[in-house]
C-alpha cells in the first residue's frame, strides 16, 4: 500500500488508442474543410475567379510582374466589383471580349462590265478596248481570256477580228498580237468610254478616230512606247503578227501625256447582272455562230462551271498566256447589217450598229431570243426579251458576236 499522494489520471489516459485515432481524423477533416471554405470565399471576393489573394507575398499568376501595377487591390473602383468592400461581384460580361481584335470586313465592289465582285473600286476607271488579231496563223492570242467583254466582228478577207474590253487586266501583262482599227470597232469602244488600242487602221478608221476624238494608242503610227515585237511570233507567225502590248507601260503612258483615265460624272456601262434569273427559252449546250462560209465560232456548255467553252478553227480557242481555253458566261449573238464598202479594192466592210435588230442570249444552258437597240455611236446596246424587259446577264465574261444579216447564222445542236 503506497503512502504517496494519489495522482489523478489525464483525459488522454482514459481514451483508448482507437478512439484517439478517430479524434485525430475528425480534426484533420475539419481543417481541410476550413481550407476549402476559405479558398471559395477568396475566389468569390476576387470577382474574376483569380484564386490569388491580393496583397504582398501572393504568387503572381495573372501575368503581372508582382509590383502591384496589375494587382486589383492597388486600383480604386467607383462601383461595386472586386474592390467593393461589400464583396459584391461584377456581372458576367454579355458582349464581345473587349480585348479581342476583329478585322472589319473588306469592302466589296463590282466590276461594271462583269457584275463580279472586286476588292478595289474600279468602276470609275475608263476601260481599255484592245484589238486582237484572229487570223488563224496568229493564234493563240495572248491575254485574250482576261477580257471582260469580247467582241468578234467580221473584217475583210472572210476572217474576223476580236476587240477585248478590259476594266481589269487581271494580271495579264502581255496582250496580242495587236491589229488594226476599223470604224465600227471605234464605234463599239466609244460606247464604253474606252481607251482604244490598235496598230494602224484603214483610212476610214483614222477618219473616225479624228472625228470622234476618242483616246487611242496606236502601235503603228504612234510613239510605240507601250508596244514591243515578240521575237518568237515574228519568227513563227510573221512580222505583221508579232506586235504585242506591254500592259505595265500603260499607266506611265497615260500620265506622261495627261490622258483622261476616269469616266466623266454620270457615265454608266448600262449592263445589268443577276445570279438569280430564271432563264426561259430552249435548252442550249452546243451552238455554232456562223459568220460566213469560212469562219464560225462554237460554244460548248459546261454545267459544272456554268461557262461556255469557246472553239474556232476546228479546236479549242486557247490563251497562250494562261494555257487555258477561252470561256464566257454569257454568249450574245446579234444579227446586224454588215456590207462591203462600195469601191474599196481591199473589200473592207461597213457595219451599221445603230437602230435595232434580233439576236440570241445564250446563258446557263438556255438560249433566249432577244432584241437589240442602240440609239447612237456613243450609246450602249440595250437588250430586251420578248416582253420588252431589259435582260439580266449572269455575272461573268460576255462574248458578243456580230453576225452579218446576209451570211450569218446560228445553229443550235
Amino acid at each position: 500500500m503506497s503512502t504517496g499522494k494519489h495522482q489523478p489520471k489525464s483525459v488522454l489516459d482514459k481514451i483508448d488508442a482507437n478512439t484517439l485515432k478517430l479524434i485525430i481524423i475528425a480534426a484533420a477533416v475539419i481543417v481541410v474543410a476550413a481550407v476549402i471554405i476559405t479558398t471559395v470565399v477568396l475566389v468569390t471576393n476576387n470577382g474574376n475567379g483569380d484564386p490569388t489573394p491580393p496583397g504582398p507575398g501572393g504568387a503572381v499568376t495573372d501575368g503581372s510582374d508582382g509590383t502591384g501595377e496589375d494587382d486589383p487591390s492597388s486600383e480604386s473602383s467607383d462601383g461595386p466589383g472586386k474592390d467593393d468592400p461589400t464583396g459584391a461581384t461584377d456581372p458576367e460580361p454579355t458582349g464581345p471580349d473587349p480585348t479581342e481584335v476583329t478585322e472589319p470586313p473588306a469592302p466589296q465592289y463590282t466590276n461594271p462590265l462583269t457584275g463580279l465582285e472586286t476588292s478595289l473600286d474600279i468602276s470609275g476607271r475608263r476601260p481599255y478596248a484592245v484589238m486582237f488579231n484572229n487570223i488563224r496563223i496568229a493564234t493563240p492570242q495572248s491575254g485574250i481570256s482576261s477580257a471582260d467583254i469580247l467582241f468578234e466582228v467580221p473584217v475583210e478577207g472572210g476572217i474576223t477580228r476580236f476587240m477585248g474590253v478590259f476594266q481589269d487586266f487581271k494580271g495579264s501583262l502581255t496582250l496580242g498580237s495587236i491589229r488594226s482599227a476599223r470604224p465600227y470597232f471605234v464605234d463599239l469602244a466609244m460606247s464604253f468610254d474606252a481607251i482604244y488600242i490598235h496598230a494602224g487602221g484603214s483610212d476610214d478608221a483614222y477618219q473616225s478616230l479624228k472625228d470622234t476624238g476618242i483616246t487611242h494608242i496606236d502601235g503603228t503610227n504612234g510613239t510605240g512606247e507601250t508596244f514591243f515585237q515578240d521575237q518568237d511570233r515574228m519568227h513563227n507567225m510573221g512580222y505583221e503578227h508579232s506586235l504585242m502590248l506591254d500592259v505595265t507601260r500603260l499607266d506611265g503612258y497615260m500620265e506622261k501625256y495627261s490622258l483622261r483615265t476616269t469616266h466623266n460624272a454620270g457615265f454608266s456601262a448600262g449592263l445589268n447582272f443577276s445570279e438569280d434569273v430564271q432563264r426561259s427559252g430552249v435548252a442550249c449546250t452546243e451552238v455554232d455562230a456562223v459568220f460566213n462560209g469560212s469562219k464560225s465560232t462554237s460554244f460548248s456548255y459546261d454545267a459544272t462551271t456554268k461557262l461556255y467553252n469557246i472553239s474556232q478553227y476546228g479546236g479549242p480557242m486557247m490563251d497562250s498566256l494562261t494555257g487555258r481555253q477561252v470561256t464566257a458566261r454569257n454568249v450574245i449573238l446579234l444579227k446586224v447589217r454588215i456590207t462591203p464598202i462600195s469601191g474599196d479594192t481591199a473589200g473592207r466592210l461597213r457595219a451599221t450598229l445603230t437602230g435595232n435588230g434580233s439576236g440570241w442570249l445564250i446563258c446557263d444552258g438556255v438560249a433566249e431570243s432577244i432584241t437589240w437597240t442602240r440609239s447612237s455611236s456613243t450609246s450602249q446596246f440595250v437588250f430586251t426579251d420578248s416582253d420588252g424587259s431589259v435582260v439580266q446577264l449572269s455575272p461573268g465574261v460576255t462574248y458578243i458576236g456580230l453576225l452579218p444579216m446576209s451570211s450569218g447564222n446560228v445553229n443550235f445542236k
